[in-house]
């Protein structure tokens, strides 16, 4: 029992000393900055909403909801993912570690996606036409499966060819990447089997778009305190 006991409170220190550790790496500036904007931004996309239901405003503008491609919302991400890149770019040139490429295609693919709305462009007319008895939704998440097979192998050469230190500091960032992917695909392809013009359906459309905008978010302010940590090259 004592020797349980002792190797659950050795455990539980190193997970402390994990976090603490990870939390640290955290630009705190940035960190705070983007997920105030976000906030802003969800706050305003509830409160037109609210305002459009009540009939205080005729139509919902598109600039205001963060549910629609480049509005403010999106808009904002397109610039986060741009910033993703360029730090992931210069990391890589710094420390010359491969494992950064990966991030930085990772926010390319991202962006493109995004911007271009390519899954659901995809899903929408390009499944359809292929498979015509697709399940509603499952076109998209082939796609991103695509992406992500692209993902996967160019984060296994970088990992492979990366030191220990560096792969330790892609874990957290990959761990966010995770809930973006979760808000992203899963929430999405709920979203899209919940009844339009319902209550149900605004939530979704907070939790899918509002989730992935503070994962990402997230993202960005953890590699921004990446380049005042130098791993060790071994």
């Amino acid at each position: 029992m004592k020797n349980g006991t002792t190797i659950a409170a050795v455990a539980d220190k190193r997970w402390s000393f994990s976090l603490s550790a990870v939390l640290g790496i955290f630009d705190r500036r940035v960190t705070r900055g983007l997920l105030l904007v976000d906030v802003l931004l969800i706050l305003v996309h509830v409160g037109v909403g609210v305002a459009t239901v009540a009939g205080v405003i005729g139509k919902s503008p598109n600039a205001l909801r963060i549910d629609r491609d480049w509005g403010i919302g999106e808009t904002t991400n397109y610039v986060k993912w741009l910033f993703l890149i360029g730090i992931a770019l210069a990391l890589n040139s710094r420390r010359k570690q491969p494992v950064f490429l990966g991030i930085a295609l990772l926010g390319l693919l991202a962006l493109l996606d995004d911007s271009l709305q390519l899954h659901e462009y995809f899903g929408d007319v390009i499944a359809p036409s292929l498979f015509p008895e697709l399940p509603l939704g499952i076109g998209e998440i082939m796609f991103m499966a695509m992406e992500g097979i692209i993902i996967v192998l160019a984060f296994a050469y970088g990992w492979k060819h990366s030191s220990p230190s560096a792969r330790s500091q892609m874990v957290p960032l990959l761990l966010l990447f995770g809930g973006m992917i979760f808000c992203g695909v899963v929430i999405d392809f709920l979203h899209t089997y919940t009844p339009g013009a319902t209550r149900l359906e605004d939530l979704m459309a907070i939790l899918e778009d509002g989730g992935e905008m503070i994962f990402l978010s997230l993202m960005v302010g953890y590699a921004a305190g990446l380049p005042s940590r130098q791993p060790r090259t071994t």
